[in-house]
């Protein structure tokens, strides 16, 4: 495979991890630094301090129906550590730093954190993580996530950054969203899709699957390859960013779904999860073959 350009980041394979799977603990990324079969790494979402997240359990997997529910509740050992990590790391592939801010004075303090560190390029920032009980997403709000957006770009100045982007259902609200992210040069990719929110289902007791939240939580897993391709086509089509496909991801067909539509590489959330690390062989031998 030719290596691929995601903004500043350049990936010998365009596979890798989502942000919310295997890359909590330091010893979790770099396992997914020695793979040979990852393109990049991306760290947990990362917030201002550590969080334990939501009570168990957060995560439910029906192998017979391959979907995925879970509301983790963004657990991270806090933001300083992923960048510590970064920093320590040999640059053989890209080491990027998600971000995810509870509020507007976290993402002031985030961005301005990271802003003059050369080791950290071109960050994922989550405004997306549909998992915080009592807090809207920022992506769904375009207002807010106009400014937030505005905020990254003036404290960052030329440095670059991604964002991880909600599914949309709305084509009216994805042209907003694009005519936002359009509008900001140093918006260099698109990570699309997190999970679908709001899912719900009971196990065979008749009980909700996961605990947090009365048991809603977000859609992964193979059900939604067909709202992930949707999202990734129409932002490859409406914007000029770099893509970044993530969602529904099971075997190589779907990441040459993905590409068909549009996306420079792929994140594995679900599937990763299941199937542990090794997943990535078996799905880059499926891509290529």
């Amino acid at each position: 495979m030719e290596p691929v350009t995601i903004g500043r980041h350049v990936l010998t394979l365009p596979i890798y991890n989502a942000s919310g799977v295997h890359c909590t603990e330091k010893g979790q990324l770099d396992e997914l630094y020695h793979c040979k079969y990852t393109g990049a790494v991306v760290t947990k979402s990362s917030t201002v301090y550590a969080r334990e997240g939501n009570p168990k359990p957060r995560y439910y997997f029906d192998a017979h129906r391959s979907y995925s529910i879970n509301s983790s509740g963004l657990p991270n050992i806090g933001m300083n550590k992923y960048v510590e990590w970064i920093c320590e790391t040999r640059r053989i592939k890209p080491c990027i730093l998600s971000v995810a801010p509870l509020s507007l004075d976290d993402l002031k303090h985030q961005i301005t954190a990271v802003a003059d560190n050369v080791a950290i390029i071109d960050p994922e920032i989550n405004l997306s993580c549909p998992n915080i009980v009592g807090r809207p997403q920022v992506a769904y709000d375009i207002p807010i996530f106009e400014e937030y957006n505005r905020i990254i770009a003036e404290r960052f100045g030329e440095k670059g950054y991604g964002l991880k982007l909600p599914p949309y259902f709305d084509t009216t609200i994805s042209d907003n969203v694009c005519d936002v992210i359009n509008a900001i040069n140093t918006n260099s990719y698109i990570t699309c899709i997190n999970s679908v929110p709001n899912a719900f289902d009971l196990c065979d007791e008749l009980v909700p699957t996961i605990a947090p939240n009365s048991g809603f939580g977000g859609l992964g897993g193979r059900c939604i390859l067909p709202i992930a391709l949707s999202n990734v086509r129409r932002f490859a089509s409406s914007t000029k960013k770099d893509i970044v496909g993530c969602g529904g991801i099971t075997q190589g067909g779907d990441i040459k779904k993905h590409f068909a539509c549009g996306a420079k590489a792929v994140q594995i959330g679900t599937s990763l999860y299941e199937n542990g690390i090794n997943d990535f062989r078996r799905l880059c031998d499926e891509f290529v073959g």
